[in-house]
């Protein structure tokens, strides 16, 4: 069963990380903002947008010198914040984390209203290869989404979370050992009717990485005129298994996604997803 969960803004005092870019689409007012979190096995961390702004998008890049670190949580942990998350696996590999968000409020300053807007979330069964779906309800147009992955020793990390229509869908894996988990997943909506009050539309769109790697990477780039919502990442491999380590915005206007092999070498790709508005 889905969950949908009550957009209650809090206009509490907040500190928030300074946003890297502003930009206007029509009558809405978009940032986005990064935040990095310390070096360990399992880093996390939450980015909480200022007064007004509700959360539209995310994502998250796994900065590892080592082994390996990969994604196991990119997703809104409420309305007004994003969390990002990753893990060493089988063998001690710490890394920090860059935590992005994309917020939207109007120019004017006022929220977009809880009428307006909706967070739904879908959880799995549990799984060594757990998957779900979140789909905003009829009236709502998709502009971005998030998963999380619950799990233990040894551990399950993402392999895909990315739009597909009116849908999120994300999905994790164990690797090399048995591991059981779950997977959350999330669906950010924006009203159809707001949106054509508004004049503005959505884009969504996909790009592949160009054969199969060790360490593949795609770039989602939007048409012109178009700018970013949100956008995730999909990979794919032939042998024992991909992990994502980055889906994150790397301007106002592309999104990059990756994934990699771990202990074992396998080839595969990724699909990095991007979601546009453009007035």
């Amino acid at each position: 069963m889905q969950k949908f969960i009550v957009a209650t803004l809090l206009f509490a005092a907040v500190q928030p990380a300074a946003a890297d870019e502003s930009y206007d689409v029509g009558n809405l007012h978009l940032i986005i903002m990064r935040q990095h979190s310390d070096v360990q096995g399992h880093p996390s961390t939450s980015i909480s947008v200022p007064a007004g702004f509700r959360v539209i998008g995310g994502g998250a890049q796994v900065n590892c010198p080592g082994v390996g670190n990969h994604l196991t949580g990119i997703y809104p942990s409420s309305t007004t914040s994003y969390t990002a998350s990753s893990t060493d696996h089988l063998t001690v590999s710490p890394a920090s984390i860059d935590a992005y968000v994309i917020a939207a409020r109007m120019k004017d300053g006022s929220p977009i209203s809880d009428d307006d807007y909706i967070l739904v979330q879908k959880d799995s069964s549990p799984g060594a290869h757990p998957e779900a779906a979140a789909t905003v309800p009829t009236g709502f147009q998709l502009v971005g989404g998030g998963a999380r992955v619950s799990w233990s020793v040894p551990g399950n990390m993402l392999t895909a979370s990315f739009p597909q229509g009116n849908s999120w869908i994300a999905r994790s894996s164990d690797h090399l050992r048995s591991s059981v988990a779950t997977i959350s997943v999330f669906a950010i909506g924006i009203k159809k009717s707001f949106l054509e009050a508004n004049g503005v539309r959505i884009q969504q769109r996909a790009q592949p990485s160009d054969g199969y790697k060790q360490y593949p990477t795609a770039t989602c780039a939007l048409d012109f005129g178009f700018r970013l919502l949100s956008g995730g990442a999909e990979a794919q491999w032939s042998g024992v298994g991909q992990l994502l380590t980055a889906s994150y915005p790397i301007d106002v206007h592309q999104w990059r996604a990756s994934s990699k092999d771990h202990l074992i070498v396998d080839y595969g790709s990724v699909t990095a997803y991007c979601i546009g508005i453009s007035f």
